[in-house]
């Protein structure tokens, strides 16, 4: 398969990389743009120079297809997540070896999890769940998708 570099103000492709052999999920440009980085159904992540089209490294360590890449900000490592349930980092500069890699993530938030996701909660990470309903639709399908706050009902005395 192949990532196509299009020049936007001409509309015409510029560039083709071809060394994929599935199709590709996700591209990231370097920082400086010199460089990118393809994930592929193919189990590989390449780095390409984007001047000449030519494959600099193939990344290989995943068992599955690799979903998402981006570099880091300092252009020299590059992030990759895989259906395999692995997040790897990759030095661009190093062989073709993840420097780091984290392995069985969980499907569900972890306690730790939730809690960072509600810092300001008054029982540590666990507020009352917000009870929420779908407007109905105003005859013309206008707001099918906007949600509402129930309100609580009334307490009894």
């Amino acid at each position: 398969m192949e990532v196509k570099l299009w020049d936007v103000t001409t509309g015409k492709c510029i560039r083709t990389l071809k060394e994929h052999t599935k199709g590709v999920c996700s591209v990231s440009y370097s920082p400086d743009g010199k460089h990118l980085v393809s994930a592929s159904e193919d189990r590989t992540i390449k780095l390409w120079e984007v001047a000449t089209g030519k494959c600099l490294r193939t990344f290989t360590g995943h068992d599955r297809f690799v979903y998402g890449v981006c570099f880091c900000p300092d252009g020299r490592y590059v992030f990759s997540g895989s259906v395999d349930e692995t997040l790897k980092l990759w030095d661009t500069g190093l062989p073709a070896k993840p420097v780091a890699e984290t392995t069985n993530l969980p499907e569900t938030p972890t306690p730790v999890a939730e809690k960072a996701a509600k810092p300001n909660s008054p029982k540590g990470g666990t507020t009352p769940k917000k009870k929420w309903e779908k407007k109905a639709k105003d005859g013309k399908g206008k707001k099918a998708k906007s949600w509402k706050k129930k309100k609580a009902p009334a307490k009894s005395k």
